[in-house]
């Protein structure tokens, strides 16, 4: 039987880190400068994913004190790695 449940892990612990950065960071006041953040896909862009895209276009994340940028996982790229290499948060 197929273990499907690895990558609905890894999403969970993308929105603990996630959940966790936005709240010790705060309420931003609109004078603060944004902090940058990477969000690194575990896919191409898909539906699964819209929330964030609808947070970025909502203004939620900056709301936050956030700059985000939503990064697909690209062909042969570990989203895991990406993180653990800094180059996504």
């Amino acid at each position: 039987m197929y273990n499907n449940h690895v990558p609905y892990r890894f999403s969970h612990w993308l929105l603990l880190l996630l959940g966790i950065s936005l709240c010790t960071l705060g309420t931003a006041s609109p004078a603060s400068a944004l902090e940058h953040v990477t969000l690194q896909l575990k896919w191409m862009h898909q539906f699964q994913f819209a929330g964030y895209y609808a947070a970025v276009q909502q203004g939620y994340y900056r709301d936050a004190g956030l700059n985000v940028t939503i990064k697909p996982a690209t062909s042969g790229t570990d989203p895991v790695l990406e993180v653990l290499k800094g180059k996504a948060d």
